[in-house]
């Protein structure tokens, strides 16, 4: 059975428009979820496509464009930004950014870029979107 990553888009989504009711302690807790979610849900979707478009998948183990060892994240961001077309440099700006994101909203518990969670959110959710769509559009060429 197939996940569908953008499952965690939709929870992301909800999370956001939940948080704006709940108290301080839950609602900074579920707009950093929010913010994770929305990146895995363009990671996923853009790694699926890789391995069943593309037909790539990572080699064990993975390794840069300049020869050094990665992460499965920055290898996916990597080999869409490898590619001319337009949507796929989009797909690993998107991603990028994203990450970062995540990575503060996971691990940083002081990164200013989160001091407006409300408003940090709602422009993940937008960006996770655009990279929904730009996903969905290599699909149907």
């Amino acid at each position: 059975m197939s996940f569908d990553w953008t499952q965690y888009f939709d929870v992301s989504r909800e999370l956001a428009e939940r948080a704006k009711g709940a108290s301080f302690p839950h609602q900074e807790a579920q707009l950093r979820e929010s913010i994770s979610r929305a990146y895995y849900a363009v990671f996923g979707k853009a790694r699926s496509y890789l391995r069943r478009h593309d037909r790539i998948l990572e080699p064990s183990p993975l390794v840069g464009a300049r020869g050094e060892r990665i992460n499965i994240h920055q290898y996916v961001r990597e080999k869409f930004l490898a590619n001319t077309d337009q949507d796929y440099q989009e797909i690993a700006l998107i991603l990028d950014r994203l990450s970062q994101y995540r990575n503060a909203a996971d691990y940083d518990l002081n990164n200013p870029v989160l001091n407006n969670l409300p408003f940090t959110a709602a422009a993940v959710l937008k960006w996770a979107k655009d990279g929904l769509d730009r996903r969905q559009r290599l699909q149907k060429r």
